[in-house]
């Protein structure tokens, strides 16, 4: 691998990608372990060695991106709430950190009424996780908080099958590459035209939703790293854990909830689970924390492919200087980042309700349903909270294909890189030093001309 230094932290988590530890294939467990040992050649630099601090980074990050894509990986009859907690408890162990837990009964008890909600049918119960790292001389409180949702059925509103007539009317996101047209002749004069299904006759839009645990998944993955590098600010990884299921005990259409943050919601969509589940987490992290700085993520719209396309996750936030930096970081780090519309006197009308302080699912579908549902969450610190608040929605880059990609957890490393004792990741940080003038002429440049 031949590449600056300064992209040698993005070629090696590119590089983790495409060796997922993942398989249930026949026979996988009798092969040889093989050890695949990749060379890096940086530009500019003497023959020498790379230096030991950078090769301990860029080992962190890579592990951390293949954690978090395994957990991906991993279907829900293995990963399940335990399994998940198991996973959490297994990095705290080995950081010395012991997880706060928050699980089952308890959550209703203390009145985290969106997670307990969601997560109530299911057979393992919801649990609200967290692992802290509080280092002596902390100036600030980071908080970074995940949606994982091990697997999401959409509950009562249950995620149905695409049907031809369905088509007709669907609104949503369609892969075209899974229908051809036809004409149906019956005569000589008559001609009409009808979608049919190039695969099978019906296709469920449920496979896959192991995948709704991604945004947990790469904060595990990112803080277990982050603090094996050094980090000089106090940080604290909220995991929102719970199966989207169906039962006797499953949350209703029309139930309403009361959330940690105080707030009532009146459900009117059962599949719009995640925004519930990070609302309590991110009110935790505000109420219970302190945090100044809040960081969400989530694989949390289908709309976010559409907003933003498939390589692109998608920010929303509170600040612009966050939002220039989140897509900067991406830039840096591979994990590319595009920002939605944030304009809350607009948008979270959408949420309106009679009975209730606001609906989880908006009034009309069309109307920048990614920003809404991030909107939703912030509501719940308050749209006058005067911390920094990011959103970051990774629904389509969480995975390539049939395999997860371990998205988000070199974001979060670059985009913190301020906060780090470790000097790759001050590099590759856009936040806390000076814009490098090649970089500021690039963002000056023509469009056209840019890559990403």
């Amino acid at each position: 691998m031949v590449c600056e230094r300064q992209d040698a932290f993005a070629s090696a988590c590119a590089l983790a990608r495409a060796f997922p530890l993942f398989t249930h294939r026949a026979g996988a467990s009798r092969r040889t372990d093989k050890t695949v040992m990749v060379e890096f050649f940086l530009v500019g630099q003497d023959n020498g060695p790379v230096e030991v601090s950078t090769l301990q980074c860029l080992a962190s990050a890579t592990e951390g991106v293949r954690l978090a894509a395994r957990i991906v990986d991993t279907p829900c009859n293995e990963m399940n709430t335990d399994t998940f907690l198991e996973e959490i408890r297994s990095v705290g162990k080995e950081l010395g950190i012991a997880p706060t837990v928050i699980r089952d009964e308890e959550l209703k008890t203390r009145g985290f009424g969106g997670l307990y909600g969601v997560g109530k049918a299911a057979v393992h119960p919801p649990a609200l996780a967290v692992l802290s790292h509080t280092p002596d001389g902390a100036t600030q409180t980071i908080a970074w908080v995940g949606k994982g949702i091990v697997y999401d059925t959409g509950g009562l509103s249950i995620k149905g099958k695409v049907t031809p007539e369905a088509l007709l009317n669907w609104k949503g996101p369609l892969d075209f590459s899974h229908y051809f047209l036809v004409l149906l002749e019956s005569g000589p004069v008559t001609v009409g035209v009808s979608w049919v299904l190039g695969h099978q006759a019906l296709q469920t839009t449920m496979p896959g939703m192991k995948r709704d645990c991604g945004g947990a998944a790469a904060i595990l993955g990112a803080f277990r790293a982050a603090v094996k590098q050094g980090f000089r600010d106090n940080l604290h990884a909220v995991f929102c854990l719970a199966e989207n299921s169906v039962g006797p005990n499953a949350t209703r259409p029309d139930d309403i909830h009361l959330l940690y943050s105080g707030k009532t919601v009146e459900i009117n969509n059962t599949d719009a689970e995640g925004r519930l589940v990070l609302a309590d987490g991110v009110s935790y992290a505000c109420k219970d924390l302190g945090a100044d700085i809040i960081l969400d993520m989530a694989t949390l719209t289908g709309a976010q492919g559409i907003a933003t396309g498939k390589y692109h996750a998608a920010v929303l936030t509170n600040s612009a200087e966050w939002e220039a930096a989140c897509v900067k970081a991406g830039r840096k780090c591979g994990d590319l980042v595009h920002p939605l519309v944030y304009c809350p006197e607009l948008h979270f009308s959408e949420f309106t309700s009679a009975v209730a302080d606001m609906k989880n699912s908006v009034a009309d579908r069309d109307n920048s349903p990614s920003s809404c549902a991030g909107l939703f969450i912030a509501s719940h610190i308050g749209f006058d909270w005067p911390g920094v608040w990011v959103h970051l929605d990774i629904a389509a880059p969480v995975h390539a294909g049939e395999r997860a990609t371990g998205f988000g957890v070199a974001l979060l490393l670059a985009l913190f890189g301020r906060a780090s004792e470790d000097p790759l990741l001050n590099l590759v940080s856009p936040l806390g030093c000076e814009e490098d003038a090649q970089e500021a002429d690039a963002e000056r440049d023509s469009k056209r001309r840019r890559l990403v």
